[in-house]
């Protein structure tokens, strides 16, 4: 199946059937034959991006089925010169993403690891909450 480019440069998941060309189907949708006979191979490269969103609990559990021998727990990585503010609402986010990974968390033979990136030293306020 080949997708002809837009005029516009739109995700392809954005686009609606009708703005998509496939080379299979005729103007009317109907499969149309194709060419299948020996040719000169071709070099083609296929990039497909996306973003995942996982919650602490999708990733916990995700980690659990596939038993992997240590789950990671996420942390919120900041840049290391934002200023003393920011650490702390990083570090409550972090604490909260793990509280709501242990909770689901089922999975005893395998182990929890907390990432925690770091940040400035100095900061003991902060981390003695912790």
């Amino acid at each position: 199946m080949v997708v002809k480019e837009s005029k516009e440069s739109v995700p392809l998941y954005a686009l609606r059937m009708s703005e998509l060309t496939f080379s299979h189907l005729d103007p009317m949708g109907h499969a149309r034959m194709v060419d299948v006979t020996p040719k000169e191979p071709t070099h083609r490269r296929a990039v497909a991006r996306c973003k995942v969103f996982m919650s602490p609990e999708k990733l916990i559990e995700t980690q659990n089925k596939i038993g992997s021998d240590i789950a990671m727990i996420l942390d919120d990585m900041i840049d290391a010169n934002k200023p003393k503010e920011d650490y702390k609402v990083a570090v409550d986010i972090t604490i909260d993403w793990a509280k709501r990974a242990v909770a689901v968390h089922k999975n005893k033979k395998q182990l929890l690891f907390g990432i925690v990136q770091g940040g400035c030293d100095g900061l003991p306020d902060i981390q003695s909450n912790v």
